[in-house]
């Protein structure tokens, strides 16, 4: 760097005079006086000083112009420079720590405007009630949110429910419980900071549809079947009791075998037959010593009646009771005639046990002899014997096996409450219901 002292037309006050040795008024050169080498070196270092202090000045506001760099484009000109160069000043900078750490993130953050303007977006939220049908609070219901961002969350106490600082976009919720059908709310739309108090959100119950095996008592199915039995009547009116068309049917118990024969017994059906019956022997005048007329006909009756009721009360219950068999007759109805025939005549004198076992009827066989054999009590004395024990028995077995081969082709065609399927294997009589 160079200093070059220049000539200056200027007046000279008095006070310089002294220190310039020439008056022309062209030029000015210092007086000898201050051309003295000590004189010199003072003004060198003067004007180092000056230079240096330029040279500060200058870098200083080197080091401040990217700070002021808006500003300057802002609003350029002489004012906007100065009111940079005091707010470049003014401003404080950052340590060390900050531009080796913070200054790094800082920079980041600053140069991503995506995540700018996601700061400075506003967050939305939906409120929520699950309720029942009913209307009342539902406590515990699953709530599950989707769309943008998905999230979930559970009804408290008084059914309400929540999702906050959401972005805009639009959702879907679906409400699911325990026991409950589940309930969707979609497209539901959400702007930007807003806030949606949903409409409640009911629940129903749901149809439940459940497989459940139930193991029923025994006793209390047999006694239903056997109500069912009680009711079939061949041609609306005959009493067909002792005919089961369900091959499963379960065995009965004592008191239902007791049942069944009684009301077989005391069935006015079963009391005009035995009333046909006595009057039959009366016209053929069996059993002579009971006489005609009225007397006749009731000795007749009753001892007709009685060995009917022993019959019953021998072979169809007690013994059954004893011996653990089932006195019914179970249908068949299948394979072919002559197959059919054989199982109901065998029927006779093969039973099915409680256990669903076939065995030998002790029951009827022995039951129906045993009532013969009684019948020498109230026979007259001119007609008892062991003949008329074995021919009574002989004949409440033969009587039973043409009720078989009846029960098994004719009456369940001619019974009104027998299954549809079991009407199908009879041998159809066109004979009209009386009742």
């Amino acid at each position: 760097m160079s200093f070059r002292v220049c000539a200056v037309a200027i007046p000279r006050p008095s006070f310089v005079r002294p220190f310039f040795s020439s008056t022309n008024r062209s030029s000015f050169r210092l007086s000898p006086e201050f051309r003295s080498p000590s004189w010199k070196a003072g003004a060198f270092v003067c004007l180092g000083l000056l230079a240096l202090a330029g040279g500060l000045t200058r870098s200083a506001s080197a080091q401040l112009a990217p700070v002021n760099t808006t500003a300057a484009t802002s609003a350029p000109g002489p004012a906007s420079s100065a009111s940079s160069a005091v707010a470049g000043a003014s401003a404080p900078k950052p340590n060390a720590g900050a531009a080796g750490v913070g200054g790094v993130t800082g920079a980041a953050n600053a140069s991503d405007p995506a995540q700018q303007v996601r700061k400075r977006r506003p967050r939305g939220a939906f409120y929520g009630t699950v309720v029942d049908s009913n209307g009342a609070e539902l406590a515990g219901a699953n709530v599950a949110l989707s769309g943008p961002v998905t999230d979930t969350s559970t009804s408290n106490s008084n059914g309400e429910f929540s999702f906050m600082h959401l972005p805009a976009g639009t959702y879907n919720i679906t409400v699911t419980g325990l026991g409950m059908n589940p309930s969707h709310m979609r497209d539901i739309t959400l702007r930007p900071g807003g806030v949606r108090f949903l409409a409640p959100i009911m629940l129903s119950v749901a149809a439940a549809s459940t497989s459940v095996q139930v193991f029923a008592n025994p006793e209390e199915l047999a006694q239903e079947q056997l109500d069912l039995q009680l009711k079939q009547r061949v041609l609306g009116f005959l009493p067909n009791y002792y005919s089961s068309y369900d091959w499963n049917a379960v065995h009965l118990w004592p008191k239902q075998k007791f049942e069944m024969g009684y009301r077989s017994e005391i069935d006015p059906v079963t009391l005009f037959i035995i009333g046909a019956e006595a009057g039959i022997e009366q016209g053929y005048d069996r059993f002579p010593s009971f006489g005609q007329g009225v007397e006749g006909y009731a000795k007749r009756y009753g001892s007709a009646y009685a060995t009917d009721f022993t019959g019953t009360m021998i072979a169809d219950v007690s013994l059954p009771i004893i011996f653990h068999q089932d006195p019914r007759y179970f249908y068949s109805g299948k394979g072919s005639f002559g197959s059919r025939a054989v199982y109901a005549v065998s029927r006779t004198l093969i039973c099915r046990n409680d256990n669903r076992k076939w065995r030998f009827d002790y029951s009827r066989v022995i039951g129906d002899f045993a009532a013969g054999g009684i019948s020498n009590f109230y026979y007259p004395a001119s007609d008892r014997g062991v003949s008329l024990a074995l021919t009574n028995g002989a004949i409440d077995l033969a009587a039973n096996a043409a009720t078989n081969l009846l029960r098994e082709f004719v009456l369940p065609g001619l019974t009104p409450r027998a299954p549809a399927s079991v009407k199908k294997g009879s041998i159809h009589l066109h004979v009209p219901h009386l009742f």
